[in-house]
């Protein structure tokens, strides 16, 4: 075998082993991350997801667990909770590196549960690359039949 047909072969090998990596549970390919300040498997954010416009989710049941999972660009760390259900907030496309968004934990505010969010944006001095990302939190909560609200807090 010659030498660049076999560098080809180990190129293609490594980019299809790549693709998949990124995939997994650790969201590598999405960015992934557990929250910090929250409890260890309770909320997640990302800055790579697949959303191509700002959305704001909530998902009651496995399949809507599945679909906000997919939103992200991962696969779900694992099944819907009982007694639990799942807000999600995704950003949608930014034009660099920087920005990111959390999700507090949501509180009952009669008719709607409210789900209070931060929004980081990079400042004039914040080192960036114009490498383009897609910010997104997903935060499990206590299941309520209410609406879901998100607001961004002061």
């Amino acid at each position: 075998m010659s030498k660049p047909l076999f560098l080809s072969i180990v190129a293609m090998a490594l980019l299809t082993l790549g693709g998949c990596a990124g995939r997994d549970h650790a969201g590598t390919d999405a960015g992934l991350h557990p929250q910090g300040g929250s409890e260890t498997g309770t909320a997640w954010q990302g800055d790579r997801s697949t959303a191509t416009e700002r959305s704001e989710q909530t998902a009651r049941t496995a399949e809507e667990w599945d679909r906000l999972w997919a939103q992200a660009g991962v696969a779900a760390p694992a099944a819907l909770p009982d007694g639990l259900m799942a807000v999600g907030l995704f950003l949608g496309p930014r034009t660099g590196t920087g920005y990111a968004v959390s999700l507090d934990p949501a509180t009952g505010a009669g008719e709607a549960v409210v789900v209070p969010y931060h929004e980081t944006v990079p400042g004039p001095d914040d080192p960036v690359t114009d490498q383009a990302t897609s910010p997104f939190a997903i935060r499990l909560i206590k299941a309520q039949p209410q609406p879901v609200r998100f607001v961004l807090a002061p």
